[in-house]
């Protein structure tokens, strides 16, 4: 049986030979890559290790984001204050009405020391925030829904406080008229 395959002619064995290279190569490039995709969102919410920008709060800033094309004047500015903290100002007129958002976005070791600063800040931050969501979408950044997912607003409605699992988000807004006269 084995003789009848070695008189095979090549004409029929490099066409299989080929096929067969095809497969394997195709079935290994696509298991690669779907263990890269989860690694890198496993990866993604990790502490990050001296010298190196949190993946996370990265993700935070990124999202934190406005249409610019229907705002006048849009700026937006990320500045990092170490590894694990970014603020964001974006500032932005519409008609008469000149408006500026901070939003500074800090990535804890653990949930329980973002809860410990979460708490530590909730003299400044007295109400709660009514409308409180993960800002932004954390289940959008992560592939996953937070385990904690809280929210303070201070009196003047203007500065808001998060806590989204080991991240702490502080959000201050503000806006006065133009005068166009």
């Amino acid at each position: 049986m084995l003789k009848r395959y070695i008189k095979t002619p090549l004409k029929y064995a490099l066409p299989l030979l080929f096929i067969g290279a095809l497969v394997l190569v195709s079935t290994t490039g696509c298991v690669s890559q779907t263990a890269t995709t989860s690694a890198n969102q496993a990866d993604i919410t990790s502490y990050p290790q001296a010298g190196q920008h949190s993946r996370l709060v990265e993700a935070f800033a990124a999202q934190d984001n406005l249409n610019p094309s229907t705002l006048s004047d849009y700026a937006r500015n990320v500045q990092w204050l170490n590894d694990t903290t970014a603020q964001v100002t974006i500032t932005y007129t519409v008609e008469t009405t000149h408006y500026t958002g901070v939003n500074t976005y800090v990535q804890f070791p653990t949930i329980d020391a973002a809860t410990a600063y979460f708490y530590s800040l909730q003299s400044q931050y007295p109400q709660k925030d009514p409308g409180m969501t993960y800002l932004p979408p954390y289940d959008d950044i992560t592939g996953h829904n937070p385990t904690v997912a809280r929210g303070l607003e201070a009196a003047d409605a203007t500065h808001y406080l998060y806590q989204t699992d080991n991240v702490v988000t502080q959000l201050a807004d503000s806006w006065y008229t133009v005068n166009q006269a």
